[in-house]
């Protein structure tokens, strides 16, 4: 088995070690290829991800696929070839051409736009769901700092059955985020959690990955 992991910041590596991606790869005893992104969007989590089982596309079984989507309104913009991942941190995150777009994204983001997003995530992550399961590829879901923010909160007819591949999808406590704030750990000023807080979340997944037989 290859562990493939994918997200944005509260998926990549930490400082001095013992993130959640590295203590899954030592207790399952297996290979490890992360293409999380700090600051990365949803889109860019999706685009990485297929280009990615486009490569392995003859082997994608070997793999096991988790993913922590991020917040809903981040964006990715291609310009001159190259992809920016655009989210509120700030206008260096863009070249000089598209800082005006960007202040003008910025002014105009809103709760609306972010349940637009969610919306159209939502069909385009369960197209992906699809495309693993079509693969068979074994795969689990979950979100690093918010549910789904459209009707789907609201609306239980509306919601996607995604068996045991996504943790709580409509669930605020369920999220890496909630999940040890509610548990007393300790973020930074950008939300990220210590090794404590990795190793706690990392056994919580173990835990479900095992009860749920995904491997």
């Amino acid at each position: 088995m290859i562990l493939y992991v994918n997200g944005d910041s509260n998926s990549t590596a930490i400082r001095h070690g013992g993130d959640w991606p590295t203590v899954l790869q030592n207790y399952f005893n297996c290979e490890l290829i992360n293409q999380a992104l700090g600051g990365g969007s949803n889109p860019r989590i999706l685009r990485t991800t297929a280009d990615f089982l486009d490569q392995v596309k003859d082997t994608a079984s070997d793999y096991f696929v988790v993913i922590g989507w991020t917040s809903w309104e981040r964006e990715e913009w291609t310009h001159n070839g190259s992809y920016y991942q655009v989210n509120a941190s700030g206008v260096n995150n863009v070249p000089n051409e598209l800082k005006e777009k960007y202040i003008s994204w910025v002014a105009d983001k809103d709760s609306v736009s972010q349940i637009d997003k969610s919306r159209i995530l939502h069909k385009e992550i369960i197209d992906l769901h699809y495309k693993l399961e079509k693969l068979q590829v074994k795969h689990l879901f979950f979100n690093a700092l918010m549910p789904f923010q459209h009707e789907v909160l609201v609306a239980d007819k509306l919601r996607f059955n995604w068996g045991n591949n996504f943790i709580g999808p409509y669930e605020n406590d369920s999220s890496y985020h909630w999940y040890l704030k509610k548990r007393n750990f300790v973020a930074d000023n950008w939300y990220h959690y210590g090794k404590d807080g990795h190793q706690a979340w990392a056994e919580f997944l173990i835990d479900y990955i095992e009860r749920n037989k995904l491997l």
